[in-house]
């Protein structure tokens, strides 16, 4: 899809994992840095408004500080790690045999499905909202909650290894865009402050 395309406005994009994280948990491969690299791109390239960066969950408060545009639509709680595991919005997939889901990444998988889809099981059901506070695990995390509890179908499969994940993902973040940014900030105010005492003298 070319640059051209993605300005149009009537074509709404979003940019998100989909099965990534799971099929990532499933294998022995280590990709911590592919989220640091698709930022830093939007540093000097800021997405179009109707692209939406809905791949990015341990490392959002952080990009949102930096000011990078993200154009995220998910509506979630600040410590919840995605919309699903969030009560803020009342949102579902629905596949061909009315299965109802939650998450994108469980429609069509039988087993994840929270009910028949129905008027009366819509109005009745009541979104539990999962954060850190919801795993023992968490309470000794190394990066402060930040995940907001990972991902839930992730942890069926690893709890562990998906943890070790999300663990190296905001490291690579931390080290790569945020720390650099904070020391540019702090240069840049070094830099005021003597130009303001140059004109003082």
């Amino acid at each position: 899809m070319n640059s051209e395309m993605l300005g149009l406005s009537y074509l709404q994009i979003a940019l998100g994992k989909t099965d990534h994280l799971v099929a990532h948990i499933n294998s022995n491969d280590k990709e911590p840095s592919w989220e640091s690299e698709i930022l830093a791109e939007l540093q000097s390239k800021p997405l179009p408004d109707n692209v939406h960066a809905a791949f990015l969950k341990t490392c959002y408060n952080f990009a949102d500080k930096m000011g990078l545009k993200l154009n995220l639509r998910e509506h979630k709680q600040t410590h919840s790690y995605c919309w699903s595991t969030s009560s803020s919005s009342n949102v579902f997939y629905v596949d061909m045999n009315l299965k109802t889901y939650r998450c994108t990444c469980t429609v069509g998988r039988s087993r994840y499905s929270l009910f028949d889809f129905s008027y009366e099981n819509l109005t009745n059901y009541r979104p539990v909202a999962v954060t850190c506070n919801s795993y023992a695990e968490c309470k000794d995390c190394k990066i402060g909650g930040f995940c907001g509890g990972g991902c839930q179908l992730s942890h069926q499969i690893d709890f562990k290894k998906c943890c070790t994940y999300e663990e190296e993902v905001f490291s690579h973040f931390m080290k790569t865009l945020f720390i650099p940014y904070i020391k540019s900030k702090y240069n840049e105010v070094n830099q005021n402050e003597r130009k303001a005492e140059n004109r003082c003298t």
